[in-house]
Order: C-alpha cells, then structure tokens, then sequence
C-alpha cells in the first residue's frame, strides 16, 4: 500500500512539474510570437504563431488527458480500497 501511495505522489508531482514547464513553454512561445506581429510581411508570422498554437493546444490536451487519467485510475485504487475495507467489516461482524 504504501508503494502504491508513492507512486501515486510521485505521479501527481510528475504532473505538476510537466504542467508548471508546460506553462512557461506557452509564455516563452508567446513572447516569441507577439513580436512578430508588427512585422511588415504578417503572413509568414500568422502561419508561424498558427502552426505553434496548434502544436501547444494539441500538447494541452495531451496533458489535460493524461492527467484526467491518472486521476481516474487513483479513484478507481481508491475505490478498491474502500470496497476491500467495507467487506472485511462485514465479515468480522
């Protein structure tokens, strides 16, 4: 059980450290778009900050799935917990 807790922990951590550089991967991106914008030739920086917003919301939801996952599954060990410790109450009644 209490590997099961580590692992569980080191996952959540896992995914609060991937979304915490996921976060300032967005806003250094941002920062590298937003400039090209005043270009005179807009067209190439348009299809550039189309291209990487793409790429970041494809990574997002990635990330959102990965996580909603995780999530799931750590509610399903829990329930399996639960559901072990409610039979083991009734068969000591």
């Amino acid at each position: 059980r209490a590997g099961r807790e580590s692992k569980e922990e080191g996952e959540g951590e896992g995914g609060k450290r991937f979304v915490q550089s996921s976060f300032i991967e967005l806003y250094l991106l941002s920062a590298y778009c937003v400039p090209n914008t005043v270009l005179t030739d807009k067209q190439p920086a348009l299809e550039e900050t189309k291209a990487y917003t793409t790429q970041s919301l494809v990574s997002v939801a990635y990330l959102i799935n990965t996580l909603a996952s995780n999530f799931l599954q750590m509610l399903d060990i829990q329930v399996f917990h639960c559901e072990g410790r409610n039979q083991s109450t009734t068969f000591h009644k």
